[in-house]
């Protein structure tokens, strides 16, 4: 198995910090400077990662998982690290994680480093992740060429391997820095092109199990998730009209975020990169309707993709928007406008409560559906 040299990993993020130019403007555009109790918190400064917290990844054992090998997912086997490392991250954010708009730089550079770590994971010679993680750690703790110092991995962020799992790189808030930058799991080595989100996990129930199924069983180059509640800049309570957006934490919608830019950096790398974003519903959005798709305005062929999931899902009602359904078609989404953008395919997901009890016990009619219809390329 190839190591990436440390100084090959230094190149490639000094390349991210000015190569992603999309991503500045992604996350920039109406962000806010960082606030008094954001700088309080730390999250406009720029601490070095220790290797003890980036390279936390277990002993390498004969059941785990290497990059470019298939993980065993069925009975839930595979994915307990997973669900682990993920309820930590997202420890609190129901209500007592204060979320904070971050500024600017702050997600130019959280953009960046997504970028590098997903170049550098990519092919058949991707390294294991605890070894990316700690030349990750190793390239906290020196100076950048430039002089940019720990600048692209600070901001509190902890780079990671999955416990026994050698193809999962996770990207995560330092247990005592949070504040919604969301948490970022990147496979190595040949994945799926297809990225899958779920970015209101606490508001729309079932979303997460069902979002880690999927990118699981699809073997999917990464998933983004939010680490709080969507609605927590705003006291927890829904606007009037929830496609609008209002909420500073609803990351679907939000101007600036760090799911909003790590979107786009993953996007920048792969550029027909394919999101499935998965969202839920309250019945008397759409009585009698269990799932609505939509390509956002996207160049994707929504009829073929609401056909062969009708036939898997059965006897679910699916609907394509916006010819079967006029609402629910994710048109104002901020992950969507930048795939729209940028010419590459998006598929917004909006499931019942009924489905979504449905398939957080049981996700395989979901994920054979989205395998039926989706690339099967894997990048290179």
């Amino acid at each position: 198995m190839a190591r990436l040299g440390l100084a090959g990993l230094c190149a490639a993020l000094v390349i991210a910090a000015g190569g992603c130019q999309h991503c500045g403007a992604s996350g920039g555009t109406g962000a806010t400077p960082p606030t008094g109790s954001e700088a309080a918190s730390g999250a406009g400064a720029a601490p070095t990662l220790s290797a003890a917290s980036a390279a936390s990844a277990a002993p390498a054992d004969p059941a785990s998982v290497s990059p470019g090998e298939e993980a065993d997912v069925s009975n839930g086997r595979g994915r307990s690290a997973i669900e682990e490392l993920l309820k930590e991250a997202r420890r609190g954010g129901g209500r007592e994680v204060a979320f904070v708009v971050p500024g600017e730089d702050e997600v130019k550079r959280h953009a960046a480093l997504v970028a590098a770590l997903a170049r550098r994971g990519m092919g058949a010679q991707a390294p294991a992740a605890e070894v990316l993680a700690r030349e990750v750690a190793g390239v906290g703790e020196k100076p950048l060429p430039g002089g940019e110092g720990g600048a692209l991995l600070g901001n509190g962020i902890e780079v990671r391997a999955v416990a026994g799992r050698h193809d999962l790189l996770a990207i995560v808030e330092a247990p005592d820095r949070r504040r919604g930058a969301g948490a970022i799991l990147l496979r190595l080595g040949p994945a799926r092109p297809v990225l899958v989100e779920a970015p209101h996990t606490f508001y729309d129930g079932g979303t997460l199990p069902i979002a880690i199924a999927a990118f699981e069983g699809l073997r999917a180059r990464a998933l983004l998730i939010n680490t709080v509640h969507r609605y927590a800049s705003i006291g927890h309570k829904a606007p009037a009209d929830e496609e609008m957006g209002g909420s500073d934490s609803d990351v679907a919608h939000a101007p600036s975020s760090h799911f909003l830019g790590a979107h786009e950096a993953l996007l920048e790398v792969e550029p027909q990169l394919l999101t499935v974003q998965l969202h839920g519903f309250k019945d008397a959005s759409a009585p009698g309707v269990d799932m609505v798709v939509s390509a956002s305005r996207t160049k994707l062929k929504i009829g073929p993709v609401a056909e062969v999931l009708r036939t898997h899902l059965a006897p679910a009602v699916v609907r394509a928007f916006p010819d079967e359904i006029d609402r629910l078609g994710g048109t104002t989404n901020a992950q969507a406008a930048v795939s729209r953008r940028r010419g590459a395919p998006f598929l917004h997901v909006e499931m019942s409560r009924a489905l979504r009890d449905r398939l957080e016990k049981e996700a395989s009619p979901l994920v054979e559906g989205l395998r039926a219809c989706l690339p099967e390329g894997r990048a290179p």
